[in-house]
């Protein structure tokens, strides 16, 4: 689903329709192989977004906890979540209409957790979230789609109604 979101599959039946002008950004499990990691934050950005200033792309990154000597660190020697801030950072450069997230929470601490949480409720464009994180999907979610045995379904109800569904089925 999210590959024929981001355009890399193409649907084998039925039909998906982008409005024009929409700006879709990904965030992946792998969100470490956009960057490279010979290159520091500063660099990644200015190089992903030609004509940024360096004064820009700075003040951008620090917005997203990435200050001081980690903004000049290549980024190989920074942790999975210091990557991902670098990746979160990068991805609202771009100001997207339409946010791609798969595991968003992985490599993040509680505390960087609630801040996406709170960055996500602010944003105003549209989001599709694939998660095993219950309290993150708790938190952001007004919708839930399941996807099995080779179907997607909206699922009729909150988390916790799902979450009992499948904790009783695996009771049987």
């Amino acid at each position: 689903m999210l590959k024929l979101a981001l355009g890399q599959l193409d649907a084998s039946s039925g039909s998906l329709r982008k409005k024009p002008g929409v700006l879709v950004a990904s965030f992946t499990q792998h969100h470490a192989d956009k960057l490279n990691l010979s290159m520091n934050p500063v660099e990644n950005l200015m190089e992903a977004f030609p004509g940024t200033l360096e004064a820009a792309a700075r003040s951008h990154i620090g917005n997203y906890g990435v200050q001081g000597s980690m903004q000049t660190t290549p980024c190989r020697q920074m942790s999975g979540g210091q990557k991902s801030r670098v990746a979160f950072a990068m991805l609202a450069f771009s100001k997207p209409n339409l946010i791609v997230m798969d595991e968003p929470t992985n490599h993040l601490d509680l505390e960087t957790i609630d801040a996406l949480v709170e960055a996500l409720k602010e944003y105003r464009g549209g989001l599709i979230v694939v998660s095993h994180d219950q309290h993150f999907i708790e938190k952001i979610c007004n919708a839930l789609w399941v996807v099995a045995d080779g179907k997607v379904v909206k699922f009729d109800g909150v988390f916790s109604d799902y979450k009992r569904q499948v904790l009783k089925r695996l009771s049987m």
